[in-house]
């Protein structure tokens, strides 16, 4: 029975990789947009409305500026802005993805936030993409691909609190 779980665990880890990989990937291919930091707010909300639409587990797409402010979201929810953020610091200042999990003061739940910076031609820092996935949607996901019978599975942060579980009371 061990051994069972066992696999059945390191599948649904490896599908649950995958399907948070699928997600991050739409995110770097709409950061790695020629002149995305140039581009007209109509354009880049269109841009943002297809994108958003191709990806129904995404709450949002959101882009900010090089300072932080929002510029424009998928959903048409006003932003705030991100400056003195973690999410945001960290990938202006290191120029690499980020992710970081946070209780989100727009949904009022914990999401994930995964983010691209954006360049310009130059390579110059020009702001930061980012989607937010809200962790039920990802615990709902984990738990539809587990074997019928098996015992749910949930999420927890680094020091064990949990983030989301099929029981939400």
């Amino acid at each position: 029975v061990l051994d069972r779980q066992r696999a059945e665990a390191s599948i649904l880890a490896e599908t649950t990789t995958h399907y948070i990989a699928l997600h991050r990937a739409a995110l770097h291919v709409f950061a790695s947009q020629v002149d995305l930091d140039a581009m007209d707010s109509r354009a880049l909300q269109a841009l943002l409305d297809r994108t958003g639409s191709a990806y129904p587990d995404v709450l949002a797409f959101s882009v900010f500026d090089q300072n932080g402010h929002p510029v424009a979201r998928s959903d048409e929810i006003d932003a705030v802005a991100l400056s003195g953020f973690k999410v945001f610091e960290d990938v202006a200042a290191t120029m690499r993805p980020g992710a970081v999990v946070y209780n989100s003061p727009i949904y009022q739940r914990p999401v994930f936030a995964f983010s691209e910076p954006i360049v310009d031609r130059d390579g110059a820092f020009r702001g930061m993409a980012m989607i937010s996935m809200d962790s039920q949607q990802v615990s709902n996901f984990i738990n539809d691909q587990s074997a019928p019978g098996a015992t749910s599975a949930y999420l927890v942060d680094e020091n064990g609190g949990v983030i989301s579980h099929p029981d939400s009371s």
